[in-house]
């Protein structure tokens, strides 16, 4: 029975002040480090330059620019060539008139597009537009020659029409 024994008594700790010293050194770098980094980041942050938003219509015309270069027309590859033209054209009335387009079919585009007072005057020809491109990329049907030129241009020819001329928009970092 004498494994048992009594709990040893309070010892009071003494540290040198060499071991304050140090310590204290060390909070005073970690603190100093924090200020550095919150510093060095809001620096950094101010010196980013602002993104230039180039409006819609220097998006789309560029897009435009870049599918005809690459002679799809040319090569006779239709479906390929509308597919992607339609998809520039609703991109561009989706930024610039803020229309849901590019995830609808053609018939749920219309629907909504009835509503769109922006494009007074525009909305049968785009709709026509649409379905006629719609033939062409669904089926093998193929209009004539005129009529694909026409189909090709109508695009551009709408953006230059409704394009708003402005200064470039900048975003804030």
């Amino acid at each position: 029975m004498n494994d048992i024994r009594d709990i040893k008594g309070i010892e009071s700790v003494f540290y040198s002040w060499q071991e304050i010293a140090a310590v204290l050194i060390i909070i005073v770098l970690f603190i100093a480090m924090i200020i550095a980094l919150i510093f060095f980041i809001k620096k950094r942050k101010k010196k980013e330059k602002p993104k230039i938003i180039e409006p819609a219509h220097v998006i789309a015309l560029r897009a435009l620019e870049d599918l005809n270069k690459e002679g799809l027309l040319g090569k006779k590859l239709y479906k390929k060539y509308f597919f992607r033209q339609t998809e520039i054209f609703k991109m561009y009335l989706e930024m610039h008139f803020r229309i849901d387009a590019l995830e609808k079919t053609t018939e749920e585009f219309k629907q909504e597009i009835m509503h769109a007072h922006e494009l007074n005057g525009h909305v049968d020809n785009i709709i026509t537009f649409l379905s006629d491109t719609d033939l062409i990329k669904f089926s093998t049907f193929l209009p004539d020659e005129n009529k694909i030129v026409k189909l090709s241009e109508y695009p551009k020819e709408l953006i230059d029409k409704t394009r708003i001329i402005s200064e470039p928009l900048t975003s804030k970092p």
